[in-house]
């Protein structure tokens, strides 16, 4: 028994609507404009039967492409944002700034715990890191092993805090963004009170984690492969790469707030954002084209999760 594809199980809510069309009587509520907001609101009491309109084979099958075409802003902020972020990950990036972590901190391990976190709470937060962190996995578990930490440890300031970031994101394109426009309420509003929350969810966690790993301490390791790549990029070009993501970020921030740019501004503030990474880390126009389509395929199968610089893609 394997759980559906999630495109599987797109398919057969879209078919299963359809097929209820034929069974459910139709009906509707009236709508009206609340001053307060602008937005389209119902209006109580008011739900009446409404002449049936059951959908045939071919209507039903012309949902997908309709749904594609109303949603293409939302597509594409998906595809070319992931597809960036792709493109960073391969330029060996974010494995060179954390092994710069390790080397830094060496054995002060009081500071490792909320360091780390802070870093992948904020993937969490811009990009709703998940599936990146994949690639991180060794080094992290070597990081830890270092500083006498089991790997639970290791989750919990990895996969927990990036969870815990894209939870309480203010502006995180693939859950807040997307769920505000289907909501119809203005495009990352909200933001002050989400980051209330977001800073206080995140130190709970932080709290936590540290109390876990003070009593599950493990046997200090010592592994040579702890300086994975650390030359590989250079400090400057790893130190330029990260800026850009977090300049782009810091743009679309600015222009939301003093033009209301939306969905295809972000999706052209990323796509510059990645071209410039893969050009500084020096992957060519044809290997940063690569690595956007890599990104695509990420996009659209969720399961398969992009190997680091130099390694293959892994399903």
């Amino acid at each position: 028994m394997r759980f559906p594809h999630p495109l599987t199980l797109l398919v057969g809510c879209v078919i299963l609507a359809a097929v209820l069309t034929h069974i459910v009587p139709a009906g509707e509520y009236d709508r009206r404009e609340d001053p307060a907001t602008g937005r389209m609101v119902v209006v109580p009491g008011s739900y009446h039967a409404v002449e049936s309109n059951p959908l045939g084979v071919l209507e039903t099958g012309l949902a997908f492409p309709k749904g594609l075409i109303e949603a293409a802003s939302v597509l594409a902020v998906i595809l070319i944002g992931g597809g960036a972020f792709v493109v960073v990950d391969r330029t060996g990036a974010f494995r060179v700034a954390l092994a710069g972590l390790v080397r830094r901190l060496g054995t002060r391990r009081s500071l490792a715990l909320p360091i780390t976190a802070f870093v992948f709470a904020t993937g969490g937060v811009l990009e709703n890191m998940q599936e990146e962190i994949i690639a991180l996995v060794p080094l992290l578990l070597v990081f830890m092993g270092r500083l006498g930490y089991n790997n639970v440890t290791a989750v919990a300031v990895s996969v927990g805090a990036a969870a815990v970031g894209s939870a309480f994101s203010p502006m995180n394109p693939f859950q807040v963004g997307i769920a505000q426009q289907l909501a119809q309420v203005p495009l990352f509003s909200g933001g002050m009170f989400r980051s209330v929350v977001l800073v206080i969810a995140f130190a709970i966690w932080v709290a936590y984690t540290m109390r876990y790993a003070a009593r599950s301490t493990v046997p200090v390791r010592e592994d040579s492969t702890v300086a994975v790549e650390a030359d590989e990029l250079g400090s400057g070009r790893t130190a330029l790469i990260l800026a850009v993501v977090l300049i782009a970020f810091a743009i679309f921030v600015a222009g939301l707030i003093q033009w209301g740019w939306g969905f295809d501004h972000l999706t052209a503030v990323l796509f510059i954002a990645g071209v410039l990474a893969g050009l500084i880390g020096r992957l060519g126009m044809n290997g940063t084209a690569e690595a956007y389509v890599q990104g695509f395929r990420d996009m659209a199968l969720p399961r398969c999760s992009s190997g680091s610089r130099g390694q293959s893609r892994s399903c």
